[in-house]
């Protein structure tokens, strides 16, 4: 059942939104699982750090509510799945875990829907505080919720659990929410003009890595000598995040932190005196202060870089347009200094708004035969028409000077006459003014004109010699009755593709058709039901071969085609096919359908005969071996078989 094509757009979002939901509900079940793997002790309650409420915030973040399902799905998957809660405990958490990034990412949308959270610090501050804040607070009360429930706690010891659940989510959140929403996003070039070099960077990078896989995974445990250490990464990592794009900040920020839950997690590290469950909660701690800190830094740089570049394209601005207006005034002051000599040609000056006239040269005065001095002239006054003046203005406003366009103008006695008239504007603190040439092209348009129309009689009776010419050259060569070659034009061009084709060392196939009993038509329905046959068959024939292919009209009821470069069994096959289709080919004439059957000789040269003469008789032979043997029938030079074509 074929689909509308107005359908293929809705379906194209759907199978789109269907697949986003899958992927997340994949990312959000690896993150469980890399939790429950190497994350999940039995003694750090509920986990040091959930990373799927990273993965489920970074999706409500940028997708919006619809991605309900896809945490709602991953959240189950996880805790029933993968930590073998009770059905209905998990249910409950499922949705706990739900409701916090969706109602979250719902009041951040809500506040500011268009922007990233990292390049303001208002903006990221509401991250933190509607994102971060509110996401782990509905998560974790529902776990501490059903906790008290499972445990029968209250009071104090009823509000820990709700507070290391927070923690738990609140890490997750901060470790991967910052760096998927910017590697989802195309990051705004804040840094292009700081960006540090490539070696640089990378060297930075590759340092921070080394120093930090030695203090979580190579630092021998010697007491508690070491816990401030991993602060000494933020330098690094605030380097970067002023010297090169976010989403490289926080991927080093990422990569830290992988470095440093791979080491709690194995009992090795700065944190590993205390065990792995205070080692990885302590690890958490430490990525949340990294994270805050980068993301409230980065928003600072961010909001600085903005200004920066506002400041440098406001000075840009500003100094174009003070270039442009200082070229101006040079400009100005030299067409000044031009109009005061004595030019060879009509010049004036006007105002830009009222076309008030200030300045009119001799030349000028002459040609309107106006003096400015006896009246106040105003330049509308020589337009014919307004509306040219009108575009002549848009278009100086627009561009800032005219060459040479064509206008009509007329002197002060009513005289019309075409005109070519240049302009330039001139600006000063008072008013705009236009400084105008013009030339009179009357005379030149008059000889215009008359050239145009000598061109276009003499195209026109070009156009019609050569029509003649070729209708003549057709009429020389096509048989008027069928629209096909003719004897002249095969008896030219025979010798000469004969020629090419010997000289390339291929065969020609030459076919001699007949149509069988014509004169038995021509007695029985007339000789215009003949002329219908033979006009038939032409037209089937000229459809039935290749643009390389000659089909000729020979004589009567005799055709002839030349193949260039066929293959004899194909040319062979070629002219049983015709015989085959002709018979079964209606044709209608006087009221009567009438079939028509063919004999064919078939010749090649250069097996028969190498000129043209020779391979022609060579088929002329065949074709009358063909109807000798009964018609309707392909019979090849030199064989005494006629081959039928069935």
């Amino acid at each position: 059942m074929p689909i509308h094509l107005s359908c293929s757009p809705c379906l194209s979002r759907w199978l789109a939104r269907r697949l986003q939901t899958l992927v997340y509900l994949l990312l959000y079940c690896l993150a469980g699982a890399v939790v429950y793997r190497f994350l999940g002790v039995a003694d750090a309650f509920p986990a040091a750090i959930w990373l799927p409420s990273g993965v489920a915030l970074a999706a409500c973040l940028w997708f919006g509510s619809r991605m309900w399902l896809a945490v709602f799905a991953g959240s189950l998957i996880v805790n029933y799945g993968l930590f073998d809660a009770p059905l209905d405990s998990a249910l409950g958490l499922s949705a706990s875990n739900t409701l916090g990034p969706v109602l979250a990412a719902a009041l951040y949308r809500h506040q500011q829907a268009d922007r990233l959270p990292f390049y303001r610090i208002v903006d990221t501050v509401r991250f933190l505080v509607l994102g971060v804040g509110v996401s782990s607070t509905l998560s974790a009360l529902g776990g501490a919720l059903l906790f008290d429930q499972l445990h029968h706690t209250t009071g104090q010891e009823g509000f820990m659990p709700f507070v290391r659940w927070w923690l738990c989510d609140a890490a997750g959140a901060l470790v991967l929410t910052p760096i998927l929403l910017l590697c989802l996003s195309r990051e705004q070039d804040h840094y292009r003009r700081h960006q540090a070099a490539l070696p640089e960077s990378l060297t930075v990078a590759l340092g921070t890595l080394c120093a930090a896989g030695w203090m979580f995974l190579s630092l021998p445990q010697a007491g508690q000598a070491y816990p401030a250490l991993p602060a000494l990464l933020l330098l690094p990592l605030l380097w970067m995040v002023g010297r090169v794009p976010l989403r490289a900040a926080h991927g080093l920020a990422l990569g830290v932190a992988t470095l440093a839950l791979a080491g709690a997690a194995s009992g090795r590290g700065v944190f590993s005196p205390w065990g792995t469950a205070q080692a990885l909660g302590n690890t958490s701690m430490t990525l949340m202060a990294q994270s805050i800190t980068l993301l409230v830094i980065g928003a600072l740089v961010a909001e600085r870089r903005i200004s920066e570049e506002r400041l440098r394209q406001a000075n840009q601005t500003l100094e174009r347009k003070v270039r442009e207006r200082t070229q101006q005034l040079l400009d100005s002051e030299a067409r000044f200094r031009l109009m005061a000599d004595a030019a060879p040609f009509p010049l004036v000056m006007n105002t830009l708004s009222d076309g008030r006239l200030l300045y009119a040269n001799p030349k000028a005065e002459a040609l309107f035969r106006s003096t400015l001095g006896q009246t106040p002239l105003n330049v509308l006054d020589f337009y014919v028409c307004q509306e040219e003046r009108s575009a002549v203005v848009e278009t100086l406003l627009r561009a800032g000077a005219i060459a040479d366009r064509e206008v009509r103008l007329r002197d002060s006695d009513g005289r019309a006459f075409w005109a070519h008239v240049s302009c330039s504007l001139v600006r000063t603190e008072q008013a705009v003014y236009v400084i105008s040439g013009i030339n009179d092209v009357t005379e030149r348009k008059a000889l215009e004109y008359s050239l145009q129309t000598a061109n276009e009689a003499l195209r026109r009776q070009v156009n019609e010699i050569e029509s003649l010419q070729h209708g003549l050259r057709e009429q020389a060569v096509r048989d008027p009755l069928t629209g096909l070659f003719n004897r002249r034009y095969l008896d030219d061009t025979l010798p000469r593709v004969l020629a090419h084709m010997r000289a390339l060392d291929r065969p020609v196939a030459v076919l001699m058709l007949d149509a069988d009993h014509f004169k038995r038509i021509n007695d029985t329905w007339g000789h215009k039901s003949g002329d219908a046959v033979l006009a038939a068959i032409g037209r089937y024939l000229a459809q039935r071969f290749r643009t390389s292919d000659i089909v000729c009209r020979y004589g009567g009821e005799e055709f002839l085609i030349v193949m260039p470069d066929s293959d004899p069994v194909a040319a062979e096959n070629k002219a049983r096919t015709l015989c085959r289709e002709l018979r079964r080919l209606p044709i209608d004439t006087a009221g009567q359908t009438l079939h028509v059957t063919l004999s064919i000789g078939v010749a090649f040269a250069p097996t028969h005969g190498e000129e043209a003469e020779a391979v022609v008789q060579a088929a002329d032979l065949a074709l009358y071996a063909a109807k000798r043997a009964g018609r309707d029938c392909v019979v090849v030079a030199g064989t005494a078989a006629c081959q039928p074509s069935v």
